[in-house]
């Protein structure tokens, strides 16, 4: 079911109007840079602030401008006051209500804020004043009342300073995406600054440029600036859970799969008949209509059957290890012959037990019947056969370097987690291949020299008995090394000797280092006692040069570097080497 989102806004009155005591009389607002379908509204009495709605169903979704100005009661305007909003549509599914959702600008989601929802509206404002030039997003996600999440819903704007001008005030702005003048769009300006709210919905993914100039009040156009910005795909809403599968020890080539009914949940039933007497493992996951899997479940069960008619078997009894006084005691009610297979979950005390080895405990059970006989207690080992489960930890969507750091947790209640192996897709093969194998770590850092390119990863564990997780079949979590080389190179030099004889040249030797790029040129600079540094050759593909002297002269050398990309290495005094030639 669509919703249509009903934005409050609410301006504080701390205009220089107020301040002076002045009556106010109205004040008038305008969305999106649009003042020509300005709204005015009289004011009755002095206010210590506006309240008012917008209806928002017929703007397109993403982030919107509003602009308020007040007038007093001599005719007198204050200045602009201009807030952004977000507006979205969600779906809700039936039998839940939407209770709030949270948003944040960029991949600040540590910086995320929480926003109530109460009925079909909420106030959703945003601050971009303090935001630097350039390409922004805005990404939201609901919740509702059983703490489920929807997608993640992301919007676009552009914010950027309005260039000084010195022929008139500006009044308008030009924009367009790529090369596509054709279909360029045309704002109001007013202000200091020029927000753009833009529909990147047709746009592919990948790299594109934005290009925009500036109108003044004499129709004189600025220059054209342009900037680049990519887009992404938008993470899909959750699927809709359909079925179950579901399997029997370590058998997952034999698994089986149930549909799951549309109140949400699953029955099925285990055929023990061909299995052996003692402990077994039953572990399940369920799937969406996405083909995504949620988490590994197991549990454990113990079969045991006995011939004797059931109206002689009248209870059964178990623990385990030697704690007798944590036993369990069941009736039993069945008719006809006796099968007990239940399910049987490894208690906290044996787990965090130090009698036995980690992973190793006894299981007992005995019967006892109507006529008050009981029989001998069985008992069997039982190891640990439960894999463990592990997940990568997010990473942003963006990475604008070249090294990325990879974090991950696992569990395993019993056995506890002895390593993990990191898995990253590899584009060549088409199928992911492991990165680091048996790892006790849970930090690696992850280098990528490929530009505007997405990488994936997921993680699996292992236990001290040797159960592995299941393999995933998908990425846990990606980001998108999209990095233009901002850093310069770094270069370190040497010296022949500190001191050489009249008539002698020094030897320098030089070795530049750059993380992703080569290095185009090198450039030598030297000073001659101690007078300003003089840039003495530029070279290209050479380690070394020499160097001759005034006798009686100390020098000071400096070697820098710039990379292909043309990051220019600059001159560090603190790291001259300095050389003396005697007389």
């Amino acid at each position: 079911m669509k919703r249509w989102i009903i934005i409050l806004i609410t301006f504080p009155l701390f205009t220089i109007l107020h301040a002076q005591n002045r009556g106010l009389s109205s004040y008038e607002y305008w969305i999106d840079r649009n003042y020509d379908n300005h709204k005015k509204v009289s004011l009755s009495q002095v206010e210590e602030n506006i309240s008012f709605s917008i209806d928002t169903k017929d703007l397109i979704e993403g982030i919107h401008d509003i602009s308020l100005r007040i007038q007093d009661t001599d005719g007198n305007w204050s200045g602009i006051v201009s807030s952004y909003y977000f507006v979205t549509r969600y779906k809700r599914n039936e039998g839940t209500r939407v209770t709030s959702c949270e948003y944040w600008i960029d991949d600040d989601y540590t910086q995320r804020r929480t926003a109530d929802v109460s009925g079909e509206s909420f106030a959703l404002t945003l601050d971009m004043m303090q935001l630097h030039s350039g390409m922004h997003t805005v990404s939201l996600r609901m919740k509702d009342d059983k703490n489920n999440f929807t997608g993640i819903v992301r919007s676009y704007c552009f914010v950027r300073p309005v260039p000084e001008q010195t022929a008139g005030e500006v009044v308008s702005c030009e924009y367009w995406i790529d090369n596509d003048f054709a279909q360029r769009k045309t704002v109001s300006v007013s202000g200091e600054n020029i927000a753009l709210a833009l529909d990147m919905s047709e746009l592919t993914n990948g790299k594109h440029t934005i290009s925009m100039r500036v109108t003044n009040e004499q129709g004189n156009y600025s220059g054209v600036i342009t900037d680049s910005f990519y887009k992404f795909s938008v993470e899909e809403e959750a699927g809709k859970i359909v079925a179950c599968e579901y399997w029997t020890d370590e058998d997952f080539a034999n698994k089986k799969e149930v549909a799951i009914g549309n109140d949400g949940t699953v029955t099925f039933s285990i055929d023990a008949s061909s299995q052996t007497d003692g402990m077994h493992m039953l572990s399940w996951r369920i799937r969406d209509d996405k083909g995504k899997y949620g988490g590994l479940n197991s549990s454990m069960y113990f079969k045991h059957t006995t011939v004797a008619p059931a109206e002689d078997i009248t209870w059964y009894q178990y623990w385990w290890n030697d704690r007798a006084d944590m036993a369990v005691r069941n009736e039993v009610t069945d008719k006809g012959v006796f099968t007990l297979e239940d399910i049987v979950e490894v208690p906290d005390y044996v787990e965090e037990s130090k009698d036995m080895e980690t992973g190793i405990a006894e299981f007992h059970i005995l019967f006892g019947n109507d006529k008050g006989i009981i029989s001998n207690i069985i008992t069997e080992t039982v190891t640990d056969k439960i894999p463990p489960t592990s997940h990568m930890n997010p990473l942003p969507s963006t990475q604008e370097t070249s090294r990325q750091e990879l974090s991950w947790s696992g569990t395993d209640k019993w056995s506890g987690v002895m390593d993990y192996t990191v898995y990253v897709y590899n584009d060549i093969e088409e199928q992911f291949v492991p990165y680091v194998e048996n790892t006790s770590d849970t930090v690696i850092t992850y280098y990528c020299s490929q530009k505007d390119h997405v990488v994936k990863f997921f993680v699996i564990a292992r236990d001290s008995m040797g159960n592995v997780e299941p393999m995933k079949t998908e990425a846990e979590t990606e980001v998108r090394f999209m990095y233009v080389d901002v850093y310069p190179p770094t270069t370190e030099l040497q010296a022949s000797s500190e001191t050489v004889n009249v008539g002698e040249a020094v030897e320098l030797t030089w070795r530049s280092i750059d993380d992703s790029n080569d290095i185009a040129v090198t450039n030598i600079y030297y000073s001659e006692d101690d007078r300003p540094l003089i840039l003495w050759k530029t070279v290209a593909g050479e380690s070394t040069a020499t160097f001759k002297g005034k006798a009686g002269s100390t020098y000071h050398f400096i070697v820098t570097a710039c990379d292909t990309e043309g990051n220019l290495e600059k001159p560090n005094i603190a790291k001259a080497v300095k050389v003396h030639f005697n007389n």
